[in-house]
């Protein structure tokens, strides 16, 4: 645990690892309803996917 908070602690909150394709679903059954989640941030449901899908999101 120390080393995991160690790394987290340098710029960029540690090394680089593998970069993953997660799929997410936006529509259909098990989706968000797009246009209330971008409706309220001045959004339209393409650019709501658009700043979603260009993003990059670390896990650890």
């Amino acid at each position: 645990m120390a080393k995991l908070q160690e790394l987290l602690r340098q710029p960029g909150g540690g090394p680089p690892g593998e970069v993953l394709d997660y799929p997410g679903q936006l529509r259909g059954e098990y989706g968000v309803n797009l246009v209330d989640l971008a409706t309220p941030c001045h959004l339209t449901p393409q650019q709501m996917m658009d700043l979603h899908s260009e993003a990059s999101y670390r896990g650890i």
